[in-house]
């Protein structure tokens, strides 16, 4: 059989449980009789308790207590006023350190998103470009979209960007994007044969 911690027993004896706690505790203490003895002793102790605060001793002094009392927490009050008083060392910064941290923060962190490099164009498959029509094909290369019939070749170009994305479909149709590095505009170029 599993006793009652004596917290509970105390709580028990002076009716300071939750209900269902209250209900568990008096159900074992109802069939066990070391822990009745315990709550009677508990209530005995309260009762002697409540007898000695009720004799108050002769001539107390009721006037010269509270005077102390006040005394005592005046005392407290300043003895705590002059330890909670900042040292110097001990003093906090402010606001301008965590401005000019912030503002150096956003510096670096700026420089270092504008001078990301930029991935480079996403490369195809060396396979064969697709036939539009008898002898003419269109491919998407590094440098541009190149137009080939026979033994010759136009290529579509944007002087001095990069390509940023190449499309090339099955129907014969090729979609180039480009950035210009100088500024920063973009160029799309849509060849396609019908």
């Amino acid at each position: 059989m599993r006793h009652p911690e004596i917290t509970q027993l105390a709580l028990y004896a002076h009716n300071d449980q939750y209900p269902w706690a209250r209900l568990t505790t008096h159900l074992h203490v109802r069939n066990c009789a070391q822990c009745q003895k315990e709550v009677a002793d508990f209530l005995g102790a309260t009762k002697t308790l409540n007898i000695q605060a009720e004799e108050l001793p002769p001539n107390l002094d009721w006037d010269h207590l509270a005077a102390e009392m006040r005394a005592n927490i005046k005392l407290g009050l300043e003895a705590g006023s002059i330890v909670d008083r900042p040292h110097g060392d001990n003093e906090p910064l402010g606001w301008r350190p965590t401005f000019a941290l912030t503002a150096v923060t956003l510096v670096v962190l700026t420089g270092w998103f504008l001078h990301v490099p930029k991935p480079e164009a996403t490369k195809l498959a060396q396979s064969k470009p697709p036939q539009v029509a008898a002898g003419i094909s269109i491919e998407a290369t590094q440098s541009g979209v190149e137009l080939k019939q026979g033994g010759s070749a136009m290529t579509l170009r944007a002087p001095g960007s990069q390509p940023v994305m190449l499309t090339v479909s099955a129907e014969g149709s090729v979609n180039a994007r480009y950035v210009d590095s100088e500024t920063g505009q973009v160029t799309i170029n849509n060849v396609s044969f019908e």
